[in-house]
């Protein structure tokens, strides 16, 4: 089974995208876009100072 979401942001590097943007864009549901984010160990939850938040709780991930 393939990581859609591990694929698309190795694919582009750099970018820092919320479990929203993931979902909207590789066109699958918001849960199992947070599932597969986790579920991967190339991929790493961004802190909320690196995306200019001041929330406690983000849902932003990147490629490491």
């Amino acid at each position: 089974m393939t990581n859609l979401v591990e694929e698309y942001l190795l694919e582009n590097k750099g970018q820092m995208l919320s479990v929203r943007s993931l979902s909207k864009r590789l066109d699958i549901r918001k849960k199992y876009v947070f599932y597969l984010a986790h579920q991967s160990n190339k991929l790493r939850k961004v802190n909320s100072s690196e995306v200019g938040s001041g929330s406690n709780r983000l849902h932003v991930f990147t490629a490491i």
